[in-house]
C-alpha cells in the first residue's frame, strides 16, 4: 500500500485514513490538510496496485490493469 500521496491541485503531502469496504475491499482516503482536496484510492484485488478508480460505463475500473470493481 502506498504510504505516501502528493495532492494533485497544489503539491503538499496528502494524509492517508485506511478503511475497507462492506466487501472487505481496500480502500484509502487521502485529504491534502493544505487545500482541503480529498480522494480515495484502492487496492486493486488483480493487480495489487493502490489507485484512485477511473469511472466507466460499467462502473468503476483499475486504471493499471482495466479490472471492474463491484463494491
Amino acid at each position: 500500500m502506498v504510504s505516501s500521496r502528493r495532492c494533485p491541485v497544489c503539491g503538499h503531502r496528502m494524509v492517508p485514513e485506511v478503511g475497507c469496504t462492506s466487501k472487505g475491499a481496500a480502500w484509502t482516503a487521502w485529504a491534502c490538510r493544505h487545500c482541503q482536496h480529498r480522494e480515495t484510492t484502492r487496492e486493486c484485488p488483480q493487480c495489487h496496485e493502490e489507485h484512485v478508480p477511473v469511472a466507466s460505463a460499467k462502473g468503476p475500473v483499475c486504471p493499471s490493469c482495466g479490472h471492474r470493481y463491484n463494491g
